[in-house]
């Protein structure tokens, strides 16, 4: 008898415990994904839709010199507890080209509400040689979107 009584003075402890350390999802925001769902990190991609905060899984196959649509989600501040200020986009973003020890910067972007996303369309370098090769932003914390160069014929 007395083990139930115990059990019962723990519950609203914790109840407590539990309402006290679940991350914050926003009451105006239920059920958005990325913008309220526990900071999503940025994401680089082809998509014109975010695939639930995951990676595009394979890379994208290019030539140099032509042109590429790149979307961006989550390049935003993040707050991850209750009353914090709302999540504001990043500006002034340079997306770059990645190949080797190569930097070669092609655009510039500020994300935009909701989500922090943007999209933009790039010329890739014409100095791009077959292989691998990796976008990414100046902010260098994303999933990156990979790229398989193909020759020129």
């Amino acid at each position: 008898m007395s083990a139930g009584r115990c059990r019962a003075k723990r519950a609203p402890y914790w109840l407590a415990v539990a309402a006290l350390s679940g991350c914050a999802y926003g009451a105006g925001n239920a059920g958005t994904v990325g913008e309220a769902a526990s900071c999503a990190g940025p994401v680089l991609t082809t998509a014109a839709r975010a695939q639930s905060g995951a990676a595009q899984a394979r890379a994208v196959s290019v030539t140099p010199g032509e042109k590429l649509r790149i979307y961006g989600y989550w390049y935003q501040t993040c707050h991850d507890t209750n009353h914090q200020p709302p999540p504001r986009p990043f500006r002034h973003l340079t997306i770059f080209i990645i190949q080797g020890h190569g930097r070669e910067p092609v655009a510039t972007v500020d994300a935009r509400q909701p989500g922090g996303t943007f999209d933009v369309v790039a010329r890739l370098p014409a100095s791009l040689h077959p292989g691998t090769a990796t976008v990414r932003t100046s902010l260098m914390n994303e999933v990156p979107l990979r790229l398989r160069v193909k020759g020129t014929s």
